[in-house]
């Protein structure tokens, strides 16, 4: 698959142009958190650009107001927000702290050319409270990007009164419709919740398509044995009472410390309804023949490994190869 950049500023060289860090002694995965702080507020910046100046509300009319909410919302100890609030001094929240603000970067910078990515990107800054949602929804585009098919973001159900996240292009030619959905680690385990908000996502796919709903659930409700078979108990007495619904994509993220860096990894849980006439076209489920996560930067630029050396590399690549991407 190939993607082209879209709007030619955000890339490497772009990002080179302004102030990248140029900090000698770093240890890596502090040069990839200084670096990431200065990505995240550029690139939030940078997806106002397609508003019009007098539509914007007053506070993101002025340059400079993408890092200022890095400020506010990354490095202040009591931001709006509390998923990136910076650490309360703790060897343990200094690196989830760390962890999630390479993540977003890694994030941003990686879905940009995805259609329809900046309304989202727009409402990182607009909605702090809501933050961790916004995020979540993030990496569960991440995910689909991981399958190599094409894929667009959908704005209020295309038109047709209804309210999925992404329309999906399969390989059979077939269109899926997804919904994401998230449950924060904070969350009690409950069938019942489960059950709700499938139903809230098939009420918001298009009647006689292929749905496909991607919910997030903490790790705890997949690690423990009573709570992760009464999980898919209740997605399956779901999927039993409708047609809407093709495939249930369940799954979960946890911190990982490795030798050097931290690494966010996770489970993939998919259940076909077999009572969907779409089933067939998703071959099995579309994670199935997901091969793991490329770390090739013309594909995804894995942020947590980033230092200015290697950075200097693929600014190099890029420049003998700058609009390619895929």
């Amino acid at each position: 698959m190939s993607r082209q950049r879209l709007f030619g500023f955000r890339t490497l060289k772009w990002l080179s142009e302004d102030f990248l860090p140029r900090v000698e002694s770093y240890e890596a995965a502090n040069y990839a958190y200084f670096l990431s702080c200065h990505i995240v507020g550029m690139i939030l910046e940078a997806s106002f650009d397609l508003v019009p100046n007098e539509n914007r509300k007053p506070e993101f009319r002025s340059k400079g107001f993408g890092m200022r909410w890095v400020s506010e919302n990354i490095l202040a100890t009591h931001a709006e927000s509390g998923y990136l609030r910076c650490n309360d001094g703790t060897e343990a929240t200094k690196y989830l702290h760390i962890a999630k603000v390479i993540e977003l970067a890694e994030l941003l910078y990686n879905l940009q050319t995805v259609p329809g990515i900046q309304a989202i990107y727009r409402r990182v800054i607009e909605d702090p409270p809501g933050l961790e949602a916004t995020i979540l929804e993030l990496e569960g585009l991440r995910l689909i990007w991981f399958t190599k098919l094409g894929f667009r973001i959908v704005h209020s159900g295309a038109g047709r009164q209804l309210n999925y996240e992404c329309e999906i292009y399969l390989p059979s030619g077939v269109t899926a419709y997804c919904e994401m959905k998230c449950k924060l680690e904070t969350q009690e385990f409950s069938a019942t919740t489960i059950k709700n908000t499938l139903d809230i996502a098939r009420a918001q796919l298009p009647k006689g398509g292929c749905g496909v709903v991607i919910l997030k659930v903490p790790s705890s409700w997949f690690n423990s044995p009573d709570t992760s078979a009464s999980l898919d108990l209740a997605v399956e007495q779901v999927l039993r009472n409708t047609t809407r619904i093709s495939e249930v994509v369940l799954y979960d993220r946890m911190l990982f410390e490795g030798a050097e860096y931290l690494f966010y990894v996770g489970s993939i849980r998919e259940t076909l309804n077999q009572r969907s006439p779409c089933a067939a076209a998703l071959d099995g489920g579309i994670f199935r023949k997901t091969p793991p996560p490329s770390l090739n930067p013309e594909h995804w630029l894995l942020f947590s490994t980033l230092t200015e050396d290697i950075l200097q590399q693929l600014l190099e690549v890029e420049l003998n190869q700058p609009q390619r991407w895929g």
